[in-house]
């Protein structure tokens, strides 16, 4: 089984605020992802998901399908940026294809280096 090491995951709470203060955002339809640079050599990822979102298995549901999408596209991706994901939509108004495709887009954005990025 493929499984997602700690290093490559936000687990403290200071390493969430830090991610969101000072940094950058790029909004989807179905995601937003807010990112900055760090000295670390590799790429981590968070996820928020608050009670709005919908119950329990909804964001469970959100929370699996965003880490198994970082899961794929981790080890192709640059060091250096931590980021955070969150979802803008209810489930209802998701189509989970879209917003795998949204989210590729917009991890894949982040970690390009700021001359390269476009909207």
């Amino acid at each position: 089984m493929f499984t997602l090491p700690k290093s490559a995951r936000l687990l403290r709470r200071g390493d969430f605020f830090r991610v969101r203060r000072p940094s950058t955002y790029l909004n989807g339809k179905f995601v937003a992802i807010s990112y900055c640079s760090t000295e670390r050599p590799e790429v981590r990822m968070g996820i928020t998901v608050s009670r709005k979102y919908g119950k329990a298995h909804d964001r469970n549901r959100f929370k699996r399908v965003v880490r198994e999408t970082y899961r794929h596209l981790r080890p192709d991706l640059p060091g250096g940026v931590d980021f955070e994901v969150r979802p803008r939509v209810k489930v209802a108004d998701m189509k989970e294809l879209e917003m795998l495709e949204e989210l590729k887009r917009l991890i894949v954005n982040a970690t390009k280096p700021k001359a390269e990025r476009g909207s």
